[in-house]
């Protein structure tokens, strides 16, 4: 019986230090980012990543909690506009807050987690034009302590978030493309009165 105790202890030592050191090969800085092209222009993305409201129709967080509590802050959008919630275990209790806003350009983001467990990170978006179209850039940037380098050991960030960020991109699209459209209906509907106003008759005329 003793020997066996002594064989699970050595066991359990040896796993331990073989974490420990793992964790300690981990980064410094956690990164993960995903991007996709669409055939949208830069103004038509911008606001539904600006805004927290807009954003929150697209969020694959979303639909994890149609009940969790929602608060945007006034104006929803631009620099220091902030959207806290809490919800359920899936979506968590926290803030994001848009500390840093170029226009049509990026969006720069502190995310604060206070449950179901505590943390900090940056994230946002990138908007670069490609051609006739836009490169979208969602990432997500978190300074790693002990503690964080040891989950990071036995989670795969790439398999937990790399599906959530590729159905929002997909769904930010969707939104983007609709934004476009109901652009380009207003700008032919603006050019056709243009165009009727010039072809008018003038009231001094005749």
């Amino acid at each position: 019986m003793k020997k066996a105790a002594l064989a699970l202890a050595s066991l359990i030592a040896i796993l331990a230090l073989g974490l420990i050191g793992a964790a300690a090969t981990q980064p410094d800085v956690i990164t993960f980012e995903r991007s996709k092209t669409m055939a949208v222009e830069a103004q038509d993305v911008f606001p539904h990543v600006a805004d927290h409201q807009l954003a929150t129709e697209w969020s694959p967080w979303s639909a994890k909690d149609p009940n969790m509590i929602r608060e945007f802050s006034d104006p929803s959008s631009g620099e220091g506009a902030s959207y806290a919630w809490n919800g359920n275990d899936e979506v968590g209790v926290g803030k994001l807050t848009n500390v840093r806003v170029i226009e049509n350009k990026r969006v720069e983001q502190e995310l604060v987690f206070t449950a179901p467990w505590q943390s900090e990170a940056r994230c946002g978006f990138d908007i670069l034009p490609v051609g006739d179209a836009v490169e979208v850039t969602w990432y997500y940037e978190q300074d790693a302590d002990f503690g964080t380098k040891m989950m990071m050991v036995m989670m795969d960030l790439e398999q937990m978030l790399g599906p959530e960020y590729e159905k929002g991109l997909a769904d930010l699209e969707s939104a983007a493309i609709a934004s476009r459209d109901e652009r380009i209906s207003a700008e032919q509907a603006e050019a056709e009165q243009d165009a009727a106003a010039e072809d008018m008759p003038d009231e001094d005329e005749g």
